[in-house]
Order: structure tokens, then sequence, then C-alpha cells
């Protein structure tokens, strides 16, 4: 069980940070995708932090924004690109 919540609190902390950098680069517009890199050093399951993602901002301006996933290599968790409202 503590595994478990450590890995949530993990992902819980990334999810955070890449939304405060999608919420800066979509500089008040609606935001309809975000594409990120994971690096396979990171030991992320892109399916657990989809959900992390999901359940993190269910109520909130990116609820209904597609977040889309890949693995890369190394350690960085990179912002590929983000698609918002013109």
């Amino acid at each position: 069980m503590a595994n478990k919540r450590m890995c949530f609190m993990h992902d819980l902390s990334l999810c955070r940070s890449i939304a405060t950098t999608v919420r800066q680069s979509a500089g008040g517009r609606d935001v309809h995708r975000i594409h990120l890199q994971v690096g396979e050093l990171r030991h992320i399951d892109p399916d657990h932090f989809a959900e992390t993602w999901a359940e993190a901002f269910a109520d909130t301006d990116l609820a209904s924004a597609e977040l889309t996933i890949e693995v890369g290599d190394g350690f960085d968790v990179t912002v590929l690109s983000i698609d918002t409202a013109s």
C-alpha cells in the first residue's frame, strides 16, 4: 500500500508541475491536447500517469484536455506540444 501511495504522490507532483507549464504556455486559452514525452528512466507507467492526471484535474480547466504520453530515452519529462483554442 505504501508503494502505491508513494507512486501516486510522485505522479501527482509531476502532474502539478506540468499543469503549471501548460497553463503558462496556453496564456489563458482553452487547452485541447497535451503531448508529453516521459523518459524511461523515470519509471512512470503512462496509463497510470494518465489516470492520476484525470483524477487530479477532473474539475478544472484542464479536465477536457486530451493527454498523450510517449516514452522516450533518458530521465526528462518534456511537454512536446500543447494545442489550444485560437
